[in-house]
C-alpha cells in the first residue's frame, strides 16, 4: 500500500515537473536573454550597435481644454490620453515644469512622452526610437507590480506570480525526483551542494 502511494506521488511529481517546465519556456527565454544583455551591455553596444533610444516628435496638435476639463493632475492626464486615443498604462513624473503637464505613456514598443503646454495650448507627443527587440525583452523582464489598472499589465503581473510559483515548484519537484532515484543520488548531491556552496560564497563576498 505504501509503495503504491509513493508510486502515485512519483507519477504526479514527474508529470507536474514536466508541464510546469514547458509552461515556463517563454519566460525563461525572456529572463535568460535579458540577463545576458544586461551582463554584457558594453559588448552589445560595441558589436551589435545597441544604443540608448532618443525621443522623437511624432505628433503635435492644438489643444484648448473645455470648460468641463478636470482640475486634478491625475484626472487631467487621463483626459489628455483619452483625447489622443492613447488611454493606457502611464505615469506622471513628480518633477514638472511650470506651465506644463508631462505624462509618460508606458509601452513595450517604446514609451511615449506627452507634454501639454498649458499657455501655448498645444500637446506634443514624442516616442522612444528606434525600436529594439532587446529593449522589449528587458521591458518584459522588469515589468511587474499591480500599480497599473489595465488588463494587459494586470494579467502580466498575475502571470509573473504564477511563473514564480512554478519556478519554486520546479526546484522542489526536481529535488524530490533526484532524491527518489538511488542511482543518481551521488552526482545529484554533488551538483546540489556545489550550487548551494557557490551561491553562499558569492552572497558572502557581495555582502562585504
Amino acid at each position: 500500500m505504501t509503495r503504491n502511494v509513493w508510486g502515485q506521488i512519483d507519477y504526479w511529481m514527474r508529470l507536474l515537473h514536466l508541464y510546469t517546465g514547458l509552461f515556463l519556456v517563454p519566460w525563461m527565454f525572456v529572463y535568460a536573454i535579458s540577463a545576458i544583455s544586461l551582463n554584457h551591455h558594453a559588448l552589445l553596444v560595441k558589436y551589435v550597435g545597441i544604443t540608448p533610444p532618443k525621443w522623437e516628435t511624432v505628433r503635435q496638435l492644438d489643444f484648448t481644454p473645455p470648460a468641463s476639463f478636470p482640475k486634478t493632475r491625475d484626472e487631467r492626464a487621463n483626459a489628455i490620453l483619452r483625447h489622443l486615443d492613447m488611454d493606457g498604462p502611464h505615469m506622471i513624473p513628480r518633477q514638472q515644469k511650470p506651465g506644463q503637464l508631462l505624462v509618460i505613456r508606458i509601452s513595450g514598443a517604446g514609451n511615449r512622452r506627452i507634454t501639454w503646454f498649458v499657455r501655448g495650448h498645444t500637446i506634443r507627443v514624442e516616442q522612444q526610437r528606434p525600436f529594439s527587440s532587446l529593449r522589449l525583452i528587458n521591458f518584459l523582464h522588469f515589468r511587474c507590480g499591480y500599480n497599473q489598472s489595465y488588463f494587459a499589465f494586470l494579467a502580466w503581473a498575475v502571470t509573473v506570480d504564477l511563473v514564480a510559483g512554478c519556478m519554486m515548484f520546479w526546484s522542489i519537484s526536481g529535488i524530490y525526483i533526484w532524491a527518489r532515484q538511488r542511482n543518481r543520488r551521488f552526482w545529484g548531491a554533488v551538483f546540489l551542494i556545489g550550487g548551494l556552496g557557490l551561491f553562499a560564497v558569492l552572497l558572502f563576498l557581495l555582502l562585504q
